[in-house]
């Protein structure tokens, strides 16, 4: 017999970035706020494990690639270390499952709840996935379990038509889908599914309750600009071009936060941040002055702490940040390409505040609904 008041939560769980981690710690802590008992799906994909991973790195990108990241840099050592620090953290702070190595695994041995719910992140990109991932569609749930979504990304504008038929009879067991983007919500209105657009989990807390979970106390005030990025290196070329800029005319030092090690420190910084947590993250955006970052957690956490800030367009899976700005009504922020003048004004946060205190309150409210229905 199990607490009939009981939710477990998969989503991305094996990326070293920090976002993977937010999300989830957040969304988990809102749902435990509602009265339910929350465990986070310990779930590694296949190829993200210490034994496949170099070999799709070999695989992908040759036997330079491979030698040098997973033989002699201590590349690959370094980010399943970071992944153990930040798995720690959640730990500290939720519940996790064991781990889970494949589809296969769940399936055999699924953990039993109430409900069953696919978190957010980019869980049903099947570019991401390496294929379709099963696991993140809930088909490993017994007979009879209910199945929801909240904020679910595709990251993408369109399924590919040859995965169309399996991924639409999988979403169709689900009772309830919530998307993160209007891209989403089209896709899957072309297949008939309803679904409702709803902020990420890392927006459902504001900034004073991420202040409360994580410790932004920095050892230092100087006051500083702060880049990060996920993108390649045309974005990190535009992210450099911008700092400069920016830095020179607000007399601020420049910061980069990574989780990558530490040979991937640009140049531009006066102080780098490598192999960072989550941790570490939070705080940096929370005490900088200004953000420029090329990523959609970081344009979402800048946001949220209320900072001026520019957000480099990606290269591809643009449409979740482009969904956000146009909610805030920040577009203006999304940058793509140089310009000769810089004339970057201070943010008015009154109306952007109030914009997203009711998209807060409305997605609270379709999530805490969507729960109790399911508890009925």
């Amino acid at each position: 017999m199990y607490d009939m008041k009981s939710v477990s939560l998969i989503t991305i769980l094996d990326n070293v970035n920090f976002g993977t981690y937010l999300q989830a710690l957040a969304l988990c802590k809102v749902v435990e706020t509602f009265g339910y008992d929350v465990s986070l799906v310990h779930y590694t994909r296949p190829f993200m494990t210490r034994k496949n991973y170099p070999l799709v790195i070999r695989k992908e990108y040759g036997f330079f690639r491979w030698l040098t990241h997973c033989v002699l840099s201590g590349g690959m050592n370094s980010n399943f270390n970071l992944k153990d620090r930040n798995i720690k953290f959640l730990k500290k702070h939720i519940s996790l499952t064991r781990e889970f190595v494949s589809f296969e695994d769940l399936r055999k041995d699924p953990p039993i709840s109430t409900i069953y719910m696919t978190g957010s992140d980019q869980v049903w990109n099947s570019i991401h996935n390496k294929g379709i991932d099963r696991s993140f569609f809930l088909d490993f749930v017994p007979k009879g379990g209910v199945k929801i979504a909240y904020a679910a990304s595709f990251g993408v504008s369109e399924i590919p038509s040859k995965e169309k038929k399996e991924i639409v009879l999988m979403l169709r067991n689900y009772k309830k889908i919530t998307v993160r983007e209007d891209s989403a919500s089209e896709i899957l209105a072309n297949f008939g599914i309803e679904a409702d657009v709803v902020l990420d989990p890392t927006l459902l807390l504001n900034k004073r309750e991420w202040a409360n979970l994580v410790d932004v106390s920095l050892d230092f005030s100087e006051p500083y600009l702060l880049t990060y990025s996920v993108e390649n290196a045309e974005q990190d070329k535009l992210i450099e071009y911008y700092a400069r800029k920016i830095s020179k005319e607000k007399k601020l030092k420049i910061y980069h936060v990574s989780y990558l090690p530490q040979r991937k420190t640009p140049a531009y910084a006066d102080r780098s941040f490598h192999l960072a947590t989550m941790e570490v993250f939070v705080k940096l955006v929370y005490n900088s002055s200004f953000v420029i970052v090329s990523s959609f957690h970081g344009t979402a956490f800048a946001i949220n702490f209320n900072k001026n800030f520019l957000s480099v367009a990606p290269s591809r899976f643009d449409s979740r940040v482009k969904s956000l700005l146009k909610i805030v009504g920040l577009e203006d922020c999304l940058v793509s390409e140089k310009c000769r003048i810089v004339n970057v004004l201070d943010i008015d946060y009154g109306k952007v505040n109030e914009v997203l205190d009711c998209e807060r309150s409305r997605s609270l409210c379709v999530l805490r609904e969507m729960l109790r229905k399911e508890c009925l």
